[in-house]
């Protein structure tokens, strides 16, 4: 017999966050885990809202609904969270209305609020309008943003590439 999820208790967010995130992914259990996303995203999780974002824009164990998916990553990036404006540079860049150009900002914000991804993003992106020393100079600072945040990214070696280029 299948056990039953239970109920996520206080203290316990992250773990339970981490179950829906990996209940979403299953096709036969996506609806619990969507379920579980809400109720964490109700009570206040934001990493749960922000999973629910893309839940609810790919339309994941439930009907899509693009239009709160995108308010809800706008509420997290206005709130400072950076994975929130960082989801909706991504989405921006799919939506074919601007697409990288209109990424950028997000991008930006995400990067402003510590989020080591958003800074590389936008330096792709901003490569992408151009191969001007300014262009390349404007992408360096944003990788070494980028590496300062986290120096895992390849964006440290990107940084160094694109100072160079732009000297």
């Amino acid at each position: 017999s299948a056990q039953a999820t239970p109920p996520c208790q206080a203290g316990q967010e992250q773990s339970c966050v981490e179950q829906a995130g990996a209940l979403v992914r299953d096709a036969a259990t996506a609806p619990a885990g969507r379920a579980q996303l809400e109720a964490l995203c109700t009570g206040g999780v934001q990493e749960a809202c922000g999973m629910l974002g893309g839940v609810l824009v790919d339309g994941v164990g439930g009907p899509a609904d693009v239009p709160r998916g995108v308010s809800l990553w706008t509420q997290l990036c206005d709130g400072g969270n950076g994975h929130g404006c960082y989801s909706l540079g991504v989405h921006a860049e799919g939506t074919g209305d601007g697409g990288l150009v209109a990424s950028i900002p997000h991008f930006r914000r995400s990067c402003d609020a510590g989020y080591a991804r958003g800074c590389a993003a936008a330096a792709d992106n901003i490569l992408s309008t151009g191969d001007v020393a300014s262009v390349r100079a404007e992408a360096a600072t944003l990788y070494e943003q980028a590496c300062r945040q986290d120096a895992t990214l390849a964006a440290c070696a990107l940084a160094q590439l694109h100072r160079r280029a732009a000297q």
